[in-house]
This record gives structure tokens, C-alpha cells and sequence, in this order.
């Protein structure tokens, strides 16, 4: 099981919680509105307020709760005869913000009895429009499993529908590893007739970015060390080959880069 708390299933709840203060948010117009309160401090209790609240509370909360895993270390989990890089807390981060943008626009309108399910011809497509728009990013953001993992036969891209590559398959010496806060990289797989590009979800996953593909290209160029993928003595191997310093180096260092990137 991973050592990583559950931040998926937080940022749907605190999501739920967003969405219901949003969508309760025309309730507190019509309760305390202009009529009862007067326009100035009825703008502030019954729009502004819980819009706030609606938009800053989850992600406050949820900042809060993943505040001790900002940094990604430069290592990977070793499950299963393999080597995984979880989900990081931006997947999280992303189920809040799409949630939130998929039910921007209330459900409800005010009707000539209370309020009514939302009827009007500009503001009903635009929310079908956001609910499918945010919806879709909010469930690729949920796909289940490890982002990455690596096998002694496969490099896996995780999520609905997993994505394997034999080793012997990667292209070799497309690009160097991305440079620290570069978020997207590329893997070439060449197949019989034809070559196919899979993007490698760098940014979602809670390992350091040039370690992981660092990685990948280590076990590009050197075949000899895939059968060991998924052993601690393995990965001890890897972190001294890449020269990483300690559980938790960021960075490793150039010299490390360009020896993953270059066939010996």
C-alpha cells in the first residue's frame, strides 16, 4: 500500500463540499437579499461570501492537508516486482479545479414559486458545456493505479486503460531528460510499421521529474539491468548510477543526465 495519503479521495470531498456551498450560494441571495439586509451588506453575506468560500475553502484545506508532500523525492516504490511512481498531490489539486469549473453555473434559477431546476437558454448550454468540459478532466485526473511503473519487460503508463511499452520497443536518443520544472515528455515506440508517441505524465507523478526519465533512459540503454527492476538492491543500483545523494535529492546532477541519455 502506498505511504502517500489518499489525495484523490480527499480532493473529491473536499470538492463535494465546494460544489455545495456554490450551488447553495442563490439560496442565501433569496434569503438574505437586498430586501432584508440592504444591497451593500446583502452583496457581501449572500454573494460574495460564499462564493469565497466556495472557490478558496477546498483548495485551502486541501493545501493544508498536502502540505508535507510538496517535494517529490528523487526514488521510486517498489511493489509488486516493479518499480511505481504514484500519483502526486496536483492530481488532487486538478479534480478541484475542473470540479469546481463543471458546476461554475447553478442548477437552479428563481422561479415564480422559489427556485426552479435552471431553465434559461444562455446560462443552461454553458453549463452542460462546463459539466462536460470538467467533468472529463476530473475523471482523467482520477485514473486509478500508479502513474508510471517500471517491469523488468514493460515501461506501463497507468490510467483507464493501462498502456504498455517494451523496453526493447523504446526509441533511443529522441531527447535529453527535461530540465527541473519542465512538466511533459515524450516516448517514442517503434513498432513494426509504424511508431507511436505516449506522453509520460511527468507532473502528476510524486517522483522527482529528471530522476524519472533519467530512469527511463537508464534502462533504455542498459538491458542488462532490467531483470533486477523491482528489487531494493535495484534500486539502490539506479539511485548510485543516476547520483542521487540522499532519499529525497530533488535534483541529481547533470553528469547523471547525460549518461542516461547516451548510449555507452
Amino acid at each position: 500500500m502506498s505511504p502517500l495519503p489518499p489525495f484523490r479521495q480527499v480532493a473529491l470531498c473536499l470538492l463535494a463540499v465546494g460544489v455545495l456551498l456554490r450551488q447553495a450560494q442563490p439560496f442565501l441571495w433569496e434569503a438574505y437579499g437586498p430586501d432584508r439586509l440592504g444591497y451593500p451588506l446583502a452583496l457581501l453575506v449572500g454573494f460574495l461570501l460564499p462564493l469565497l468560500a466556495a472557490l478558496v475553502l477546498p483548495y485551502a484545506a486541501y493545501e493544508w492537508f498536502a502540505r508535507r508532500h510538496r517535494s517529490r523525492p528523487a526514488s521510486f516504490m517498489v511493489r509488486d516486482g516493479g518499480f511505481d511512481a504514484p500519483v502526486s498531490a496536483l492530481a488532487g489539486r486538478r479534480i478541484i479545479m475542473f470540479g469546481l469549473l463543471a458546476f461554475a453555473v447553478p442548477v437552479t434559477e428563481s422561479g415564480d414559486h422559489g427556485r426552479q431546476p435552471l431553465t434559461d437558454h444562455l446560462m443552461l448550454p454553458l453549463g452542460v458545456m462546463l459539466l462536460l468540459v470538467g467533468g472529463t478532466m476530473v475523471a482523467d485526473a482520477l485514473r486509478p493505479g500508479p502513474v508510471v511503473r517500471l517491469t523488468p519487460d514493460h515501461l506501463i503508463l497507468g490510467g483507464w486503460r493501462r498502456t504498455l511499452v517494451r523496453w526493447d520497443a523504446v526509441a533511443r536518443g529522441d531527447a535529453l531528460p527535461p530540465a527541473p520544472g519542465d512538466t511533459t515528455f515524450y516516448v517514442r515506440e517503434i513498432q513494426p510499421g509504424r511508431v507511436r508517441w505516449h506522453n509520460l505524465p511527468v507532473d502528476l507523478s510524486h517522483v522527482n521529474t529528471v530522476f524519472l526519465i533519467a530512469a527511463v533512459h537508464h534502462y533504455t540503454f542498459h538491458p542488462e539491468h532490467r531483470a533486477a527492476i523491482g528489487t531494493e538492491a535495484e534500486l539502490a543500483r539506479l539511485r548510485a548510477a543516476l547520483s542521487v545523494g540522499g532519499p529525497a535529492d530533488p535534483s541529481g546532477s547533470a553528469r547523471s543526465r547525460e549518461s542516461a541519455a547516451s548510449p555507452r
